[in-house]
């Protein structure tokens, strides 16, 4: 959602244009484990929607402009790490992957209660999801990717053998409730072989599903399943979890799809959803050329 000066509400429009202003840039920050976390550029700390924007160790913006064109905003968020916000180890964890971002205008002497209200009591200045990042012993720099980045994004038009839509989303329909697991962790190999309490389910069934930690140091996070025993209660991950795993710790499990047109036929019954043309012959086909009757193949 971007706010124009039609979205204002008059104090705050009238604050702006006083020119004895007192302003604050202020960053939302919502990670992939539903932190939110609050950081701006004011001396002192600010609270709105009870959270509390911090000062100390926060984020700077890099200098920022937009215009009317829709050219990309270039927006960079460089800030300290923290052990009560943001670590290192939440870097090299993943958990920053993909947060969601706003970057807004406050006067910070007359807060806005709500950051959805309309009129707005404070200027959105760019909001997307933070793309590449690097870091330091000290600190890091993540590079914001805005809304408009999206339009960049290309989407041809595309044919496979295999199924191009996601398990459960729009394109799918499937209804992924009837195939999804709540767990407990009994064991744990290695953060990537877990052995689960006791549920009868054929080997394979979660093979390319999706695994979701609810509680424990890995809450939040989603990782791919790479095989299920069913005689020994086993999921392997393809990858081993940067946080520990613990006995006791709550996963919910989706059922795998291999995306081949069986398997969307007899296991989820959704063969009218499929997206893939396993009919049209492959590259191969094309490529081989077409033999002559009568030649001797080495003679071609």
């Amino acid at each position: 959602m971007f706010i124009s000066v039609k979205n204002l509400s008059s104090t705050f429009l009238t604050h702006v244009r006083s020119g004895q202003t007192s302003l604050a840039f202020c960053w939302r920050l919502t990670l992939r484990d539903g932190r939110v976390l609050g950081f701006t550029a004011h001396d002192q700390p600010l609270l709105i929607e009870g959270i509390t924007y911090e000062p100390e160790n926060g984020i700077a913006p890099s200098a920022y402009q937009q215009d009317l064109s829709l050219e990309p905003d270039d927006v960079e968020l460089k800030g300290l790490f923290s052990t009560t916000q943001i670590s290192e180890r939440d870097l090299i964890g993943g958990r920053l992957d993909s947060a969601e971002y706003q970057y807004f205008l406050v006067n910070w002497q007359a807060l806005p209660t709500s950051l959805s209200a309309s009129p707005a009591d404070f200027l959105l200045l760019s909001a997307g999801r933070l793309g590449e990042y690097k870091s330091t012993e000290r600190d890091f720099t993540a590079s914001g990717l805005s809304l408009i980045d999206r339009l960049a994004e290309k989407q041809p038009i595309q044919t496979s053998p295999v199924c191009r839509a996601t398990l459960g989303d729009s394109k799918c329909t499937v209804n992924l409730a009837p195939f999804t697991f709540n767990l407990l962790v009994s064991s744990v190999t290695g953060n990537r072989t877990i052995v689960t309490n006791v549920i009868a389910l054929p080997d394979g069934y979660f093979k390319n599903g999706k695994l979701e930690f609810l509680t424990g140091e890995n809450a939040g996070t989603k990782i791919k399943i790479a095989d299920w025993v069913d005689a020994t209660n086993t999921l392997t991950l393809f990858l081993p979890t940067f946080y520990d795993i613990a006995p006791g710790d709550s996963i919910r499990c989706i059922a795998g799809c291999d995306k081949r047109l069986a398997t969307c036929r007899d296991k989820f019954n959704n063969v009218l959803n499929f997206r893939g043309e396993p009919s049209i012959p492959g590259q191969d086909v094309w490529t081989s050329g077409v033999p002559v009757e009568g030649l001797d193949p080495d003679e071609e």
